[in-house]
């Protein structure tokens, strides 16, 4: 990915990823 890449991990263990690049954000659900 191109740009900072910030991934942070939730209590309830969703992985969010979010791009600098703003349009492009990815939220995954773990279960």
């Amino acid at each position: 990915m191109d740009g900072l890449t910030l991934i942070t991990s939730s209590i309830d263990g969703s992985l969010s990823i979010v791009s600098s690049r703003g349009s492009m954000g990815l939220r995954f659900c773990k279960k």
